[in-house]
């Protein structure tokens, strides 16, 4: 995925980052390499993060980003198997829960060095779509508040591509489809003097899966860095 602002998309073989958040590059076919997770970008965000490092090439510091399938980052995820390239009208076989529970063990932490656990249970599964270009679902940490935070998993085809990011982002955010190919997210965040509770800021990104280069795309802005 191409990110255009950075570094804070976490995505498999098959994704770019077009805007700055944490995926991966995800290509629709590859022998033995896995999903790496993070995105590419291709527009600069408001957000920064100077402890992620990206693949973007702005003069702000970046969200994580994670690299295509050829190369390697400390912050990439674990790599698996890749399925067999599908033509564009295929659909993956498996149901949400299947398509959540071949994902679990890729996802980042929910917090880089903290002990918190993701919430399979609580996961949103009612966008995941077998047969859509790109479809997610969401997840939460056990125990949550309202300031807890989520991560969006990323699915072409119903397969498993990598998360919209790799630093998950606190509050819960808004995701609304665009088309069979592209999402929009509404990421909310507390203004400065704002309680958890009112938090009003808006950082808004699109996701698109490119069919082309097998890839998921970012464009758009993430929320400041605390």
């Amino acid at each position: 995925m191409r990110n255009t602002s950075g570094r804070n998309l976490l995505l498999l073989p098959a994704i770019v980052l077009a805007g700055t958040l944490l995926l991966a590059g995800c290509t629709g076919s590859s022998s033995g390499a896995g999903p790496t997770n993070f995105a590419s970008q291709s527009a600069q965000s408001t957000g920064s993060d100077e402890n992620r490092s990206g693949t973007g090439s702005t003069s702000e510091p970046e969200p994580d980003v994670a690299p295509a399938p050829e190369q390697e980052s400390a912050t990439a995820a674990p790599s698996t198997p890749v399925a067999e390239e599908t033509s564009s009208d295929a659909c993956a076989d498996s149901s949400p829960e299947v398509a959540l529970d071949s994902a679990m063990p890729y996802l980042p932490p929910v917090v880089e060095g903290m002990d918190f656990e993701w919430a399979p249970e609580q996961a949103e599964l009612e966008n995941y779509d077998n047969c859509a270009a790109l479809s997610w679902i969401l997840i939460t940490a056990r125990g949550g508040t309202v300031s807890t935070p989520w991560q969006i998993i990323l699915f072409h085809q119903g397969e498993f591509i990598g998360t919209a990011t790799y630093t998950s982002f606190g509050f819960y955010p808004n995701v609304s489809r665009i088309d069979d190919a592209s999402i929009e997210v509404d990421y909310r965040y507390p203004l400065e003097g704002e309680g958890n509770a009112g938090a009003s800021g808006s950082a808004i990104s699109t996701f698109t899966y490119d069919e082309a280069t097998g890839e998921v795309i970012h464009a758009g802005e993430f929320p400041p860095t605390q």
